[in-house]
């Protein structure tokens, strides 16, 4: 299943409703994203509306993003670089048309900047001090705990892109990591939960941390692992003060790949995702595991 015109118009028209709503004008929505979730710029306002349409069918309910408003309410308070909650209107999380929608300030991007590791780190170290000072509740690796058993139960019914040995290599994956899930080391602090370039938006001001859907507690290297592009390149870790060790990372890495991993295979494809280009990116995956 891929996600069509008709879902991207109903994120759109639920997103535009709210805000009117709350009296914020649009007149011209602009698709700033459209993947697993639909980003619609609500112009003229300064307000970006987020809402989950691929990823809510794994995903459904608020939970996530009630989380999220929390957690990014809590750092734009203590001045963390993050995309900050809209001040034109409640941020949500608002539910139209059994969509849930979030709204945030518009932000420019610097269309020319490339993102790299060694950006990240250090960005990613401000963002783990600030994100320390959290007072509130968080669940324990909250992405991977979540989604692994669930996709492994949605392709044990439907194994889409995959074939019989693809299924049982994610299986034998899960076998194996199961106490790493259950017991992931400690310390464990408040994390992003989903750290890499796409999640980041760079403005002329520097970087700005956005998406914190899946922020939870865990061992810091869940977050760090994601600044290694090749288990032996810890150039961007130079940059990271304290960094975990290359044992810690190697852990964390295997785990993210089996999390992305039966995502991408078990989630509906989106629009801009061919699935040759599908089977190409399951294809790496699997060949870590």
């Amino acid at each position: 299943m891929i996600v069509g015109v008709d879902l991207t118009a109903r994120a759109i028209a639920a997103a535009t409703a709210v805000a009117a709503e709350h009296g914020v004008r649009c007149d011209d929505p602009v698709v700033l994203a459209d993947g697993y979730s639909t980003v619609v710029h609500l112009r003229p306002s300064p307000v970006v509306a987020r809402v989950p349409t691929l990823y809510a069918v794994l995903r459904p309910g608020t939970a996530w993003r009630a989380r999220e408003v929390e957690v990014v309410r809590h750092l734009q308070s203590v001045g963390a670089a993050v995309v900050p909650l809209s001040g034109d209107l409640p941020p949500g999380p608002h539910v139209r048309d059994g969509l849930t929608v979030t709204f945030w300030e518009y932000v420019a991007a610097r269309p020319d900047a490339e993102v790299t590791e060694r950006d990240l780190a250090p960005a990613l170290a401000e963002l783990h001090a600030a994100l320390a000072t959290f007072p509130g509740e968080l669940p324990v690796l909250a992405g991977p705990t979540h989604d692994i058993p669930l996709c492994l139960d949605v392709l044990a019914r439907d194994p889409g892109p995959l074939d019989a040995v693809q299924v049982r290599t994610l299986h034998d994956a899960h076998e194996r990591l199961r106490p790493l899930i259950a017991h992931p080391p400690e310390p464990w602090q408040p994390l992003h939960g989903d750290v890499f370039a796409g999640n980041v938006i760079p403005t002329r001001d520097g970087l700005l941390w956005a998406d914190l859907e899946d922020t939870c507690r865990g061992p810091r290297a869940w977050d760090v692992a994601n600044l290694r592009p090749d288990p032996a390149d810890r150039r961007a870790l130079d940059l990271y003060p304290d960094a975990p060790s290359d044992e810690e990372l190697d852990a964390m890495a295997e785990l993210r790949t089996l999390q992305v991993a039966t995502w991408v295979a078990a989630a509906p494809r989106p629009p801009d995702v061919s699935p040759a280009d599908q089977a190409s990116f399951l294809a790496m995956l699997l060949a870590a595991l």
